[in-house]
């Protein structure tokens, strides 16, 4: 508030209708004043809450995320794994039959080669 020299305050008081309608017009204008104040504050407050809140959402939707995307790729490596395993077992099998199969052929053939000789 203004220091004023107490004839200028008389005088503003008596152009808005004497002391109490001057107060409260004064005090009105200035609770408004506050007001938009409080407002711009409130929102700068609320802006500052919302870009902390979004911020904060973001990195722990980004880490759920990323431990997803880290899941996956672990299954996805112990599915590979068993994959190779299992491949490994079969070419290890159609190696065993096909040894099992060339003894036979070769146990035929012998056989047969005897068998002719009579």
């Amino acid at each position: 508030m203004k220091k004023w020299d107490y004839s200028e305050l008389t005088k503003e008081a008596k152009k808005h209708g004497g002391p109490e309608p001057y107060l409260s017009e004064y005090g009105e204008e200035k609770f408004n004043e506050g007001r938009l104040v409080g407002e711009e504050e409130g929102e700068r407050k609320g802006e500052i809450k919302g870009v902390v809140e979004g911020s904060a959402l973001t990195v722990i939707i980004g880490g759920v995320i990323l431990c997803f995307m880290k899941l996956r790729e672990r299954r996805a490596k112990k599915i590979a794994e068993k994959v190779a395993q299992s491949c490994k077992k079969s070419t290890e099998s159609a190696q065993k039959y096909f040894n099992a199969t060339e003894e036979i052929d070769e146990q035929f053939e012998s056989n047969h080669d005897e068998t002719e000789d009579f």
